[in-house]
């Protein structure tokens, strides 16, 4: 029959074993973009792990969709943490950039990258996977802004050094920008560092993308022509910097912007030269977005230039490659721009009529262009409307939310101020009832032994045989309620501590026929009074169950502490007991429940016929 300690040591061994290490290098290059670097580290990795690296490696630096369809027969629970973060990574881009309605897989995808960094310690993946999320959330494709800010607090939590806490400032700075769209929070202090950062430091993409940020806040919000298109132009020297063509979205974002200032500063010209620098592939669908922006800013370039057949088809180009960028504004400017154009080939027909035709003509024109800027207006006061509805029923539910977050609280701390109220009357009542069997009845039983001998020694001698019997007993009586009071006040675990009372208890527990009890206990210093008390009630509990129901011959007990965590393992060779039918008793709720009020996780591990083994973990 194999115990279950030993099951817990050989599950140990193998998590070991699994966690294979990697030059930290490797992600050093990763992180800085320095893909030749990184190509030359892949070969020191597991098999599995490089074909996964090589995945990310193609697509960053061709940018090519088509290269993400990767095999994932070779995944197991048992491949590298580097293998298994890369593969989640390569699915969520897989999911994200081929389709359109699966950014939420995407999404879980990332956070699964997370997870398993974070269940291993490895902070700078775990960074990855953050900056990878954050990434894409910038894009408004996965999160919203606000739940955007609760990874950002996580990731800041995990940054290693200063390029990490700069890219985490870098996505503070962004997101809560935009959870107020309109007023725009702005952090001037975090911008400042940032821009100083950029100016000092070589790290192109991340420099690229702070310099993006402050070209948008400059315009939107200060309406700083020039230092809005002077920060974009960092922007883009930085970008020229990179080969590979996975800068191409951070570049046609910075053109983009462009494109609205020159535009709407009326620099035309300025804006025709962007437009012939772009890079119009739009090879996967972030792509496809910038692709549209430049069809919606060359109709206002063709329409300044009386261009209007050119400056409507662009605008319906621009509103029908997305169904879900359709809007009651959009259709109104095509139907302005379609009226100007029918003006336009109308005018050309009319000139050579009568000129009596012709101001008629233009009579109508200007009539129809005004019955639709007054439609414009009214569509657009209607859109307004409904949209500060919307925000307001918004505003209401998150509101709802909130409170019931609050009241479930609530609910919680009260649940636990009782269960602690409950565990110390227990505490109390158990150093009462002790005190009262050691100081009252023991002292009544040895004072009634006393008079018993003092009186005995004047009988005869042929009723020796039943006194000695009688004495006998009262010895047991006296012997019983001191044993009785220590197990319920445990004097040793109050005077010596937990380490001196579990080796008490061994001698107790061993008296009894056929059991052993094996202590594996490490020499450290003494813990928290109350802490000590709620182990050794966890360790009795187990103790009596397994004197109660197990049929054991052996029980372990495993205490050992590390600078992080205390660790208590009880187990035994018993009958053990089925977990699905047995998972509520009142035996073991007092264990979860003690373990709970240290701050402790228990768990309980049995099978029919293998024993039991329950684990104590206490952070220290």
């Amino acid at each position: 029959m194999k115990l279950a300690p030993l099951c817990f040591y050989l599950f140990f061994n193998s998590l070991e074993a699994h966690s294979i290490k990697y030059n930290s290098e490797l992600i050093d290059h990763f992180r800085y973009y320095e893909l030749d670097s990184l190509e030359s580290k892949i070969d020191e990795v597991d098999a599995f792990a490089q074909s996964m690296i090589r995945i990310q490696l193609q697509f960053l630096k061709s940018y090519d969709t088509n290269h993400l369809n990767f095999d994932s027969s070779n995944y197991s629970k048992n491949s590298s943490l580097l293998a298994k973060f890369f593969f989640h990574v390569n699915k969520g881009d897989f999911l994200f950039y081929l389709f359109e309605n699966k950014n939420i897989e995407a999404r879980n995808e990332y956070l699964k990258s997370i997870e398993i960094s974070t269940s291993e310690g490895d902070k700078k993946l775990v960074c990855e996977g953050y900056k990878k999320l954050l990434m894409f959330n910038k894009l408004s494709y996965l999160t919203d802004n606000s739940t955007a800010l609760y990874y950002v607090d996580l990731y800041k939590k995990n940054a290693y050094d200063e390029y990490e806490q700069k890219f985490a400032l870098y996505f503070e700075l962004l997101f809560n920008y935009r959870n107020d769209p309109i007023y725009g929070e702005w952090n001037s202090e975090i911008a400042q560092e940032l821009e100083n950062y950029a100016r000092e430091e070589s790290h192109h993409y991340l420099n690229a993308m702070i310099y993006n940020l402050l070209a948008i806040y400059s315009y939107n919000n200060l309406n700083l022509y020039s230092s809005a298109v002077e920060y974009n132009q960092e922007a883009i020297r930085s970008l020229d910097k990179i080969e590979s063509k996975y800068r191409i979205t951070e570049v046609n974002r910075a053109y983009t912007h462009l494109l609205r200032c020159h535009t709407f500063e009326g620099e035309m010209q300025h804006a025709i030269s962007v437009i012939s620098k772009m890079d119009t592939s739009g090879s996967n669908k972030v792509e496809k977005s910038y692709k549209r922006y430049l069809h919606f800013y060359q109709s206002i370039v063709d329409t300044s230039f009386s261009r209007f057949r050119s400056g409507y088809l662009n605008l319906w180009k621009y509103t029908f490659q997305n169904d879900k960028a359709m809007s009651y504004e959009n259709l109104n400017s095509i139907r302005l721009l379609e009226t100007k154009y029918q003006t336009e080939k109308k005018e050309n027909e009319i000139a050579l009529q009568k000129a009596e035709i012709k101001q008629k003509t233009a009579e109508r024109n200007n009539l129809l262009v005004s019955l639709a800027v007054i439609v414009f207006l009214v569509i657009a006061l209607v859109i307004f409307y409904i949209q500060r509805q919307k925000n307001f029923k918004l505003t209401v539910q998150k509101n709802e939310v909130l409170h019931n977050q609050r009241i479930t609280k609530l609910l919680q701390e009260q649940e636990n101020k009782t269960f602690d109220a409950m565990l110390t009357g227990q505490e109390q009542e158990r150093k009462r009832v002790a005190e009262d069997l050691h100081d009252r009845l023991g002292s009544l039983l040895s004072a009634t032994k006393m008079h018993f001998e003092a009186a005995t020694s004047t009988l005869p001698n042929s009723s020796s045989e039943q006194i000695g019997k009688i004495g006998e007993l009262l010895d047991r009586a006296v012997t019983g309620t001191r044993q009785i009071a220590h197990n319920m006040l445990s004097g040793v675990l109050t005077k010596f501590g937990l380490q001196a009372a579990l080796e008490d208890l061994k001698e107790t527990i061993e008296t009894d026929d056929g059991l052993s009890m094996i202590l594996e206990i490490d020499s450290f210093a003494r813990i928290d009074g109350d802490t000590e008390i709620q182990l050794y009630r966890i360790v009795q509990e187990c103790v009596s169950n397994t004197l109660k129901h197990a049929r054991a011959s052996e029980i372990i007990i495993k205490l050992t502490k590390s600078s992080e965590v205390l660790y208590l393992i009880i187990g035994d060779n018993g009958v053990g007991f089925d977990t699905n039918k047995v998972s509520n008793g009142i035996g073991l709720d007092n264990i979860r429940n003690r373990a709970k009020k240290i701050g402790a996780k228990a768990s309980i591990q049995s099978e029919e016929g293998n024993g039991t083994n329950i684990k104590i973990l206490l952070p220290t």
